[in-house]
């Protein structure tokens, strides 16, 4: 596993660990200075197909602050999460049995 994702495992268990003790509190998860849940929330958001999703990305919330290429990143995860992730594999994989 990559480094990164260990420390957003740790920072995340001890997020809660710490939200248990004081559960009026908000405090984000943040990686290099940057809350990284919205991250991971328009990723489940957008392959779920579910619209809103945590913090900025609420129901009053919207997408512009992401860059170029995670809003492209998001784009293709809803076009896997409309078509289903196995149908999206068997196209690839059916692609590659033709050419090898």
């Amino acid at each position: 596993m990559k480094v990164v994702r260990w420390l957003v495992v740790v920072k995340s268990i001890r997020r809660e660990m710490y939200q248990a003790a004081h559960p009026k509190t908000v405090q984000p998860v943040r990686l290099g200075g940057h809350v990284i849940l919205e991250g991971i929330s328009a990723s489940l958001a957008t392959l779920g197909n579910i619209g809103p999703g945590l913090g900025r990305l609420g129901p009053s919330g919207n997408y512009e602050f992401f860059s170029v290429p995670s809003k492209f990143l998001m784009i293709v995860l809803m076009w896997v999460g409309r078509l289903e992730i196995v149908p999206v594999l068997a196209l690839f994989v059916s692609g590659l049995r033709e050419s090898g």
